[in-house]
This record gives C-alpha cells, structure tokens and sequence, in this order.
C-alpha cells in the first residue's frame, strides 16, 4: 500500500514539473538565433536565399520587407518560406534593405539587412 502511494505521489510530482516546464521558459516572444551578415552580395542572374534568423515558440509568423514595402505573393520571383525568402534570377533592383519580422502570441521581433546585387 505504501508503495503504491509512493509511485503515484512521484507521478503526481513528475507532471506537475512537466507542466511547469512547458509553461515557463519555453513559450515566448521572438528572438534572434544566431548571426546574420548585416551586408549580403549575390550575382546577378543566380538564385538569392535569405535566412530570417528570427525562432521562437509559438513558432512566429515571418514577414518580409524590402525597402519598408511588404512582400507580397504578387511578387513573382519572391517566394517566402518558413524561415526564408528566395529570389529568381536576382535583378539589380533587388538591391536593398530586407527586413523580416517575426510574430506571434507574445510579440515580435525583426531584423534588417542589407543585400546588393552586382555583376560579375
């Protein structure tokens, strides 16, 4: 009978930290994991992948920016993905300022980079 009191106390006990732990520390805003280059270059004519740095749980809705314009579906080289932006046959218009920002329940976080396209 002890025993048994014993293994469900310890039950007990093993899911109330498992619910402390998901409920602390692990759900909260955005941030930034890791390190981006503040100034990117690509070729003209090659394919342009950007990383958004930006993680949490929730993991975050990503927007992207260029030039302070949001990135939208209609453009139709620009194609967003979970956790980044890929550009067709990069232009030399693609040259600018990126941001992307990330959302969700408890916040958000951005960052902004630099990319230039050049000819070589």
């Amino acid at each position: 009978m002890f025993s048994r009191a014993v293994d469900h106390l310890l039950l007990l006990l093993t899911l109330h930290v498992a619910a402390t732990l998901s409920d602390s520390g692990l759900k909260g805003p955005p941030h930034i994991s890791g390190s981006l280059a503040p100034r990117q270059t690509f070729r003209l004519g090659e394919t342009v992948k950007l990383d958004c740095p930006i993680r949490g749980t929730p993991t975050p809705i990503v927007e992207w920016y260029k030039d302070g314009d949001s990135v939208t579906a209609g453009w139709e080289r620009f194609k967003s993905t979970s956790h980044g932006l890929r550009i067709k046959e990069a232009i030399l218009d693609d040259s600018g300022e990126y941001t992307c920002k990330g959302v969700n329940g408890f916040g958000s976080e951005q960052v902004t980079f630099e990319i230039v396209i050049v000819v070589q």
